[in-house]
C-alpha cells in the first residue's frame, strides 16, 4: 500500500477517508496509506464504492489492522527491528 501525505480536503466515512487530490480526483485511504490504487471522479463515486464493501477495501483494512496490531507489540516488547 503506498503511503499518502495529509490533504487540505479529506472527507472521513470510518475507517475510510475520501480525499481529493490534486488532480481533481478522488482516493480512498486508510490512515495515511492509499486503500485501494483506484482513483475516483467523484466523491459520490468514492462513497459508492466504500459502500459496496470491495474485498480491495477490506483487505486493505485487514492488512492496516495486522500492521498496526504487529508494531503495537513490537513496542510493547522492546523490539523494533522487524
Amino acid at each position: 500500500m503506498k503511503t499518502i501525505p495529509k490533504n487540505n480536503e479529506e472527507n472521513e466515512i470510518f475507517p475510510f477517508r475520501i480525499i481529493n487530490t490534486d488532480e481533481g480526483e478522488y482516493i480512498i485511504a486508510i490512515g495515511d496509506r492509499m486503500a485501494t490504487e483506484d482513483k475516483f471522479q467523484s466523491r459520490k463515486d468514492a462513497e459508492n464504492y466504500i459502500s459496496q464493501k470491495s474485498y480491495k477495501l477490506i483487505m486493505s483494512l485487514i492488512i492496516t489492522i495486522v500492521e498496526f496490531n504487529n508494531k503495537s507489540n513490537q513496542k510493547e516488547n522492546g523490539n523494533t527491528n522487524r
